[in-house]
Order: structure tokens, then sequence, then C-alpha cells
């Protein structure tokens, strides 16, 4: 009987071990799949913020680079208007040089 009790002993320790770490696996495994989901709420969350922010700051560059065009074409226009001559002139020389480096 000794024999066997302390076989039937370890045998209930081992079962009640395996039980457990059974147990401490599937809370981990629980756990994980929580975390998981917290994760991709975050990850989503951060890539729609991440999208706004891009956005806004290319509208910036966009209201930015209008402006700068703007600016250039009135500066543009007043040399035009006040520098008739020297505008044609350079305007024609523009397309000598344009038509021959294009030119066949």
């Amino acid at each position: 009987m000794s024999s066997n009790g302390i076989d039937d002993g370890v045998s209930e320790d081992l079962h009640a071990e395996f039980e457990s770490a059974k147990q401490a696996v599937l809370d981990a495994y629980a756990n994980f799949l929580e975390a998981k989901k917290h994760l991709k709420r975050a990850a989503l969350a951060a890539g729609v913020e991440f999208r706004e922010t891009a956005n806004d700051r290319l509208e910036e560059a966009v209201s930015r680079a209008r402006d700068k065009k703007d600016e250039w074409q009135d500066s543009t226009s007043e040399y035009v208007k006040e520098n008739p001559i020297t505008s044609a002139s350079i305007a024609f020389l523009g397309g000598v040089l344009f038509s021959r480096m294009f030119g066949r």
C-alpha cells in the first residue's frame, strides 16, 4: 500500500500541477487576446490621428504654395507693366532658347 499510496500521491500532485499550469496558460492566452484588442484599437486611433495631422499639414503646405504663387504672379505682373520692352525681350530670348533646346 505504501508504494501505491506514494504513486497515487505523486500522480495527484502531477495532475494538480498540470491543471494549474494549463489554467495559467489559458489565462495568459486570454490576457494576450485582450492586449491584442487594445493594441489594435490604439493603432487604429493613432492611424486616424496621423492621417488627420498629415491632411492638416498638406492643406497648410498647399495654402503656403498658393500664397507664394500669387506673390510671384503679382511681382511678375508689376515688373512686366513697369518694363514692357525688357519683358518682351526676355520672353523672346526664352522662346529662342527653348526652341533650340527642344526643336529638331
